[in-house]
């Protein structure tokens, strides 16, 4: 959708996802709950896929979710390749 209003605009106009971390129920199983990207996969945000189709211009993680262990592991989400 945001193809066709940034042609009829002339425009390109990006997209951009607000990645909540640390942000999962009491009920997380503990592998999911090792890094920002795992518990995003629990939570079905499927973040590889989306960048791998094309689908991400900007990514952001929710850093007022995150605890200071959960930064550290977060850290993982700069390696994706946006």
């Amino acid at each position: 959708m945001l193809d066709e209003v940034g042609k009829a605009q002339g425009r390109y106009i990006p997209t951009c996802y607000l990645i909540p971390a640390n942000n999962s129920p009491l009920n997380i199983p503990a592998e999911a709950g090792k890094s920002g990207l795992a518990e995003c996969l629990f939570n079905a945000l499927d973040i590889p896929s989306w960048i791998g189709e094309g689908l991400v211009d900007y990514l952001t993680v929710h850093l007022l979710m995150a605890n200071t262990t959960g930064l550290v592991h977060n850290r993982r989400f700069a390696s994706l390749p946006i």
